[in-house]
């Protein structure tokens, strides 16, 4: 079973003749191919707190003022689909994706896709946290300042600061917790009416209820009670279906299991996610994610 890390970096301490140098390949590290360009490379101060347990991370970092950019080449190199929750901690951070920039002052967050060019700029002495979500919908500005965003917002801190009194596990959990409710934050430009409040619904809907063996896109519009035409048309916008989305839901809860509890049977881990059958689920888990569920557990 993989483990959960804590790494505490400054880049001064960390290559005092280079900082620069050395952030570059720490920034890398983290978050995948992407360029850095420093306002000040002299004298650059910046540090990091990583939490890690495998695929999950939650870093924290402060720094001079520094732009990263994730351009196509770098998308090609890495082939990372996957999406980020920025949060500002202090200063102002600007994230640039599809054309809009969009200002975070402290509270504020946005979700941003790594599968498309992205900007993240910020003037000296701004803090702010990274978390991955892993795949998921679309992204967008995440309202922290009330409800539920603001719900968001102190588990990302408070995990934050709990860093040294968790374990993988309870790392893990808390993640996935957050990941699941972030999606109910976010306000895409033009996500407004009827079909963006179906779409959480359903979401909500299937993440509680994906390892019902007899869970069904039929099943699903009943209980959030519209036609299953109209649900299928509220995840089209979001480049989904019903069955997708259940199907991505059961494959998510797996590979959790399967890195979580070792000692468990493939079969078992196939019906406590909702899979009929082992060969079925066996299938689907290689064409998601390239490997067999016995390759995956090997690799935690």
């Amino acid at each position: 079973m993989g483990s959960y890390e804590v790494r505490v970096t400054d880049a001064a301490a960390g290559a005092p003749e280079d900082p620069t140098g050395f952030w570059v390949e720490h920034v890398r590290d983290n978050h995948g191919a992407l360029h850095v360009r420093f306002a000040e490379p002299a004298g650059f101060r910046g540090g990091t707190v990583v939490q890690r347990a495998g695929e999950q991370q939650l870093v924290e970092f402060w720094s001079d003022a520094v732009e990263y950019s994730r351009t196509r080449a770098d998308i090609r190199a890495d082939d990372d689909s996957g999406l980020v929750l920025v949060l500002a901690g202090a200063g102002e951070l600007v994230v640039d994706q599809d054309g809009t920039d969009v200002r975070l002052r402290p509270g504020q967050g946005v979700v941003a896709g790594k599968s498309r060019p992205l900007v993240l700029r910020h003037a000296g002495r701004a803090r702010g946290w990274v978390l991955n979500l892993g795949a998921g919908r679309a992204a967008g500005v995440v309202d922290c300042s009330r409800g539920l965003g603001a719900v968001v917002r102190t588990m990302v801190r408070t995990l934050s600061a709990q860093r040294s009194t968790l374990d993988r596990v309870e790392f893990v959990r808390a993640v996935e917790s957050i990941a699941g409710l972030v999606p109910l934050c976010v306000r895409p430009d033009g996500r407004t009416g009827s079909l963006a409040a179906l779409e959480d619904a359903v979401r909500v809907y299937v993440a509680e209820h994906a390892t019902d063996p007899d869970l069904t896109p039929a099943g699903v519009a009943r209980a959030v009670g519209w036609s299953l035409r109209q649900v299928q048309l509220a995840l089209a916008r979001a480049g989904t279906s019903p069955g997708r989305l259940i199907r991505e839901a059961r494959l998510r809860r797996a590979m959790g299991l399967l890195r979580l509890a070792p000692g468990a049977t493939v079969g078992s881990v196939a019906f406590a996610c909702g899979f009929r059958s082992a060969t079925s689920f066996g299938v689907a888990f290689k064409q998601r994610y390239g490997m067999t569920p016995g390759e995956a557990r090997e690799s935690s």
